[in-house]
């Protein structure tokens, strides 16, 4: 049995001695350079550079931290951490987090990072969260050579780029050599110079992404001057290492006289909050809840950005219980939900756990609260964040309080200040009782005028605008503004309909007369499916999508062989059934398939089976069954990139008409037809999904492709001369139109270029009707593939 780890903590202390270039040497990577040692308590400090004459500093305090200036230096670095003896493995840890707070003043090209090494295989890698005037590594960073992007991970709930590449430089090893070089690089729009790195969970991505790390020689935190001048003071470096010795914080804070811990007027500042994502914090005069000033968060380019603040160790101990309050308001013209979630750290995951979430009224100030909050028992890195999860809308915080247990606080829904005392705005969905379905202008009448709005609004809304006045525009009474209402207005005006339809909502009342909820039937679909959920596309999946949730029931995944007819051979599958599957019900099927060199258990590893999971237990998509293939159909190389490999990938759409769907029919309780049947697929998935979904329309309803790679038609890209799987463009047309096709790209694909936009032209050309959602953050990864999912699973199965 594996002894736990002791978890290590320590915090700041600035004192120490200062290590100047003046000093002599203690030992030497390469004849020129300078390397300064040092060991205080835990940490191992070290001032490096390249170059010994140049003009750098470092002052070691105490737990870590130091400060450094660096003046027209070539290349230096100043770090303190741990260094091992090189045969310690980093999952052997359970856990490696650095939690730090620093004065980073670069003046030109510097990181602020965590940095090490690994030895076996050699690896330099850097944990980027800040740098100065050139973003590593893009442009080739200094002396390296291939770099290569391997696409995006989130973490510590920020978005980070992943390069991997090869150096030539001065190493840990004695001399100058070639050895692998890993990054992951915050976005630029969320750099920050505090805050927690889950160190561990980017080493197990790396390793995801076929980037190999050997045994640990090196952990630090890291601030490196590159052709450049600047200075930093470090005044908080804790490395913790372990996964679950629970260690009381050295200096305990007690809460106030009014039992808070932390509390937030804004009046005069935004504290300690930050912009999570893209999001910007500010102050705000003219809306506050009380006092003279709110949090204003703006600028939220995916529904999890918003504004986050960490909730220090010394107050917030894991499975502790707390009181969480805030005022939320949001002026978007409709009601819409905010949340307030705990982020936190379980060895080498990051896991998301909501803390409140309330329905806001536009133009209200809302309660949103938890006075009784209990802290998971496993988790470290704690950080709070508010959000409004399903849209984009900017929104304000005012009266935080994180407090003891049972502090409730006295805000109060409806009170408060909006836009300085004037007219706080209407919710629409409580219209005044002259207000007319299709009255868009408020004129109580019904016309062309507002005809010409409706459709200027869905224009600006599928761009990304605001929804107007819901009640005005849900001319069908689907709860939603969709192309839908347009169409149905424009008939209503010509005369071809007399009325609009009855609204589709229905009221419940539990057994407290009190406590009213409103909830939305299923919506049914009838005529030009596509049209009717067009401007519902998202570019994002919801925060947490692909993220385990306690209390959800994920369903069981089996795996199967089965025999192949056209392959001659057994192959395996994964079948994932969902939560509550019962023989007695029969259930839809989605086949999804996987990239190149993939097999049966690739888009399970790319989180399909948590996506269904978390999308059943929001109500947002139907109860299905997901078959996971492996494509190479016959036996051969899964990465070979030739024209006879390519042709067995080819052979999965007679290998599913043919043995998988009578497996399936044997052996699981479906339903068939085409109205019953879905595919999908990413990469060369995605190529075999348009390819078998469009040239197999009787057998498919639904088809989806994300990141589609070239070889439907003769090409030749930078691998290889593709034979194509059809011989003209005219034959990407389909026998039967399905319900639906989705075609989903990321705005800059390294790997597969523009074939996604060009299979978009060719079905645009064979007047093929289809939806095209460029994802403009996406990657050739998960990125594109969870919000091409989340779109294409909500609405499979539901056209009638």
């Amino acid at each position: 049995m594996r002894s736990k780890a002791l978890k290590k903590t320590v915090s700041m202390f600035l004192t120490g001695i200062m290590f100047t270039a003046a000093v002599p040497a203690a030992s030497m990577i390469n004849s020129d350079a300078l390397q300064i040692p040092d060991k205080k308590g835990e940490y191992d400090y070290e001032l490096w550079s390249e170059r010994d004459s140049d003009s750098v500093s470092m002052t070691n305090g105490e737990n870590g931290t130091f400060s450094c200036s660096w003046n027209n230096a070539h290349n230096c670095l100043f770090r303190a951490g741990k260094k091992f003896s090189g045969n310690t493995k980093w999952d052997s840890l359970n856990g490696i987090e650095v939690t730090y707070d620093v004065d980073y003043q670069p003046n030109g090209n510097s990181y602020l990072c965590v940095y090490g090494w690994t030895k076996d295989p050699l690896v330099e890698y850097y944990i980027v969260d800040n740098y100065g005037t050139w973003r590593p590594p893009t442009g080739g960073a200094p002396s390296s050579q291939e770099q290569q992007r391997k696409g995006t991970i989130t973490v510590d709930g920020a978005t980070y780029e992943v390069y991997a590449g090869t150096h030539h430089g001065p190493s840990i090893i004695q001399g100058v050599e070639d050895f692998n070089q890993y990054w992951s690089v915050r976005e630029g729009g969320s750099k920050r110079s505090k805050g927690s790195i889950n160190v561990a969970a980017h080493f197990k991505a790396w390793e995801g992404f076929g980037m190999k790390m050997g045994s640990l020689y090196e952990v630090a935190l890291n601030v490196e001057g590159y052709e450049s001048s600047g200075k930093a003071t470090v005044n908080k470096n804790v490395l913790t290492i372990g996964d679950g010795v629970k260690v009381e914080p050295d200096n305990p804070v007690e809460p106030d006289d009014n039992g808070a811990f932390i509390t937030n007027d804004f009046d005069k500042s935004t504290g300690d909050w930050q912009g999570r994502g893209s999001a910007k914090v500010s102050s705000d005069s003219k809306n506050y809840y009380a006092g003279g000033s709110s949090m204003f968060v703006s600028g939220r380019k995916d529904k999890w950005n918003g504004a986050e603040i960490s909730l220090p160790s010394g107050a917030f101990i894991a499975g502790g219980t707390y009181s969480f309050s805030a005022a939320v308001l949001q002026k978007s013209g409709t009601a819409t939900d905010m949340k307030m979630t705990l982020q936190y750290s379980t060895g080498t995951t990051t896991e998301y756990k909501e803390i409140a979430l309330v329905g806001a009224k536009s133009g209200q100030w809302t309660k949103l609260e938890n006075s009784s909050y209990t802290i998971p028992s496993d988790a470290s890195n704690l950080i709070l964040y508010i959000e409004a999860p399903d849209n984009l809308t900017d929104f304000y915080v005012d009266n935080f309080t994180a407090a003891v247990k049972g502090n409730k606080s006295d805000i109060k829904t409806g009170n408060g200040t909006v836009e300085g005392g004037g007219d706080i705005t209407v919710d629409p969905t409580d219209p005044p009782a002259n207000r007319a379905r299709g009255d868009y202008n408020g004129d109580n009448s019904v016309d062309v005028f507002d005809l010409v709005l409706a459709r200027r609004a869905i224009v600006n809304y599928m761009a990304g605008s605001a929804q107007p006045n819901l009640y005005a525009a849900d001319v069908d009474g689907s709860g939603s503004f969709e192309i839908n209402d347009v169409v149905l207005l424009s008939k209503f005006l010509m005369g071809q309909i007399k009325t609009f339809p009855k609204a589709q909502v229905t009221t419940t009342t539990s057994s407290k007369p009190e406590q009213q909820t409103t909830t939305t039937s299923k919506q049914q679909y009838s005529g030009d499916y596509m049209a009717q959920i067009a401007n519902d596309m998202k570019t994002n999946a919801p925060s947490g999508f692909n993220q385990k949730r306690g209390g959800v029931d994920y369903g069981k995944l089996d795996t199967v062989t089965y025999f192949s007819k056209d392959g001659n051979c057994q192959k395996k599958m994964c079948v994932i059934l969902p939560a509550g599957y019962d023989k007695s019900k029969k259930y839809p099927v989605l086949y999804c398939l996987h990239g190149i060199g993939g097999n049966e258990t690739s888009m399970p590893g790319m989180g399909v089976q948590t996506m269904l999971g978390n999308m059943l237990a929001d109500g947002a998509c139907e109860p299905m069954i997901i078959v996971c293939p492996n494509m190479m159909t016959g036996q051969g190389n899964g990465m070979g990139f030739d024209a006879e490999s390519m042709r067995k990938y080819d052979l999965v759409r007679e290998d599913i008409e043919n043995s998988i769907m009578p497996y399936m029919e044997q052996n699981y309780s479906v339903k068939t037809g085409r109205e019953n049947t879905a595919i999908t697929g990413f990469s060369l998935g995605g190529r075999e999904a348009l390819y078998t979904g469009i040239t197999r329309s009787q057998y498919y309803g639904y088809v989806g492709s994300a990141c589609a790679a070239p070889g439907i038609f003769k090409t030749r890209d930078y691998i290889m001369e593709h034979e194509g799987s059809l011989k003209s463009e005219s034959e990407l047309t389909p026998s039967t139109m399905p319900y639906l096709i989705l075609v989903s790209a990321a705005a800059n694909d390294s790997v597969v270029g523009t074939y996604p936009q060009d299979y978009h032209n060719v079905l645009t050309k064979n007047n093929v009707e289809h939806l095209w959602n460029m994802i403009p953050q996406g990657d050739h990864g998960n990125a594109t593939v969870e919000p091409h999912l989340y779109n294409f699973m909500r609405y499979i199965f539901k056209a009638s």
